[in-house]
């Protein structure tokens, strides 16, 4: 019967080929049939065999890898933060009272946010990276939860400046097309609901309190694009 998982007639092969010239089958040593049974895998350590499956996270072989490692690194932890910020804001539209439409684009826009920082914390992976392609998709939907969200929070309440300290975070996280994705979606995207609501033309049935003046308003408005662009530069 041969060693386990090798057939005798490959074995005997093997070690008819590691037999010195004139010698007899006496005079093979337990070292040949050992290796032999090296070569085949039988009787391995476990803990070797463990250190050869290593974590997937490739060792920094340059300065290159060393860099995409940290970038990585630090989209993971910024992903992680935001998750747990947009699953408060969940928890605060619940005991918010108010509107129940307003309530419904809060928990979508909530929703949203949650399920894109979860993906992102994902991609923050040197492997999963590849070309950015993922997260600058991430960067475009990210935006719209946003201002999904904002429509039931209020465009000129005091959401307005966490939404300018979460892109400023982000335009310094994210590589910097996806930094101007960001940025771009919500520069055109909060006037094409703000101001509409400004004008009359939607229901202003935000959960927050909202400016209670015209003027406050545009200023809300101007204010908060000069924000988005400065997030931009930042970025």
């Amino acid at each position: 019967m041969g060693v386990q998982g090798v057939p005798t007639d490959a074995r005997s092969e093997s070690v008819e080929r590691t037999r010195p010239s004139g010698a007899t089958a006496s005079d093979v040593t337990a070292s040949d049939v050992d290796v032999t049974a090296s070569d085949s895998g039988v009787g391995e350590s476990p803990i070797r065999s463990h250190a050869r499956r290593r974590s997937e996270v490739p060792e920094p072989s340059s300065a290159r890898d060393a860099l995409l490692l940290a970038e990585a690194s630090r989209i993971r932890l910024f992903a992680v933060s935001m998750f747990f910020w947009s699953l408060s804001g969940v928890a605060m539209v619940a005991l918010l009272p108010g509107d129940p439409l307003a309530h419904r684009f809060a928990y979508v826009g909530s929703s949203m946010l949650c399920a894109c920082f979860a993906v992102l914390a994902f991609l923050a992976h040197p492997d999963r990276m590849g070309d950015g392609r993922g997260t600058v998709s991430l960067a475009i939907v990210i935006p719209a939860a946003a201002i999904t969200l904002g429509y039931g929070l209020g465009p000129f309440s005091t959401y307005v400046a966490l939404v300018a300290v979460g892109l400023t975070l982000f335009a310094i996280s994210v590589p910097p097309l996806a930094a101007r994705a960001s940025l771009v979606t919500l520069a055109v995207g909060y006037p094409a609901v703000a101001v509409p609501m400004h004008l009359g033309w939607i229901p202003d049935v935000s959960l927050l309190a909202t400016a209670p003046s015209p003027a406050a308003r545009i200023a809300t408005i101007l204010g908060t694009e000069f924000g988005l662009f400065t997030a931009w530069g930042i970025g």
